[in-house]
């Protein structure tokens, strides 16, 4: 019961500082976008065959533009 209830709390505070609305993905802290590529690179690392996939490649693309420009 405990881990549920610390489990809900940390996805109320996830959800307010990272807010999604139909095409568009809200970051509040430069952090959550350096996760986010840490993420797929340790990703592409696990599973190399996703080396070429084109969405990853243009999603890590977008989000280092982003980072660039916070």
């Amino acid at each position: 019961q405990l881990v549920c209830r610390i489990s809900a709390r940390r996805n109320e505070r996830r959800d307010i500082f990272m807010k999604r609305t139909m095409a568009t993905i809200k970051f509040d802290y430069r952090y959550e976008v350096q996760e986010l590529m840490k993420m797929i690179d340790k990703f592409i690392k696990q599973n190399p065959l996703e080396r070429n996939n084109k969405v990853l490649e243009n999603f890590f693309d977008l989000l280092d533009a982003m980072d660039l420009e916070w």
